[in-house]
């Protein structure tokens, strides 16, 4: 009983989280899935809804894959005074905090942006952003860790490529 209990106070948390704070690409909120060209780029950001307050916030940015790149152009806060930490555990991870002392922020409020994610190679990409060691509250409650939000990237070859391969086979195929 007790373990039902924690569960569905973990999946109300995590609810709650889920509602208040939104992924954006683009400036476009929460898309599930996207395609982008290789060698394309998009901007990620987080923003909190209206109505939620976040005292603070750590977040991890995790790609399954090779295929794409995060890169760390300037990563804006609503602090002029308190700056984002980044911080880079491997390639393939970024983590994005507020110091100490920072907040609480009132929604509805930009958290961050300025994030990129550079393709890199054709194929699907994943993107997981998780909460990271208790360091995300949201309404005076904290997030457990674990994935908060999954992005799909399909990844599609730039139009030029296509055609210069598909001219390409049509000259070997007239030759013979």
């Amino acid at each position: 009983m007790k373990r039902l209990m924690s569960t569905m106070l973990i999946l109300g948390v995590l609810s709650t989280a889920k509602a208040a704070l939104v992924f954006t690409v683009n400036g476009e909120p929460q898309p599930d899935e996207i395609t982008l060209q290789t060698s394309e780029t998009i901007e990620l950001g987080l923003e909190l809804a209206g109505g939620h307050t976040c005292s603070t916030f750590s977040l991890g940015y995790r790609l399954t894959n090779a295929r794409a790149e995060l890169l760390v152009d300037i990563i804006m806060s609503p602090y002029p005074d308190c700056p984002i930490i980044v911080s880079y555990p491997d390639p393939q991870w970024v983590n994005i905090s507020w110091p100490p002392g920072c907040g609480p922020l009132q929604g509805p409020a930009v958290l961050m942006n300025g994030l990129i994610l550079h393709c890199v190679a054709e194929g699907p990409v994943t993107l997981e952003i998780s909460s990271l060691g208790g360091g995300t509250i949201i309404d005076d409650q904290t997030l457990p860790d674990g994935v908060l939000h999954t992005l799909t990237i399909h990844q599609v070859p730039e139009p030029t490529a296509i055609l210069l391969l598909a001219t390409g086979a049509l000259l070997l195929r007239r030759r013979r």
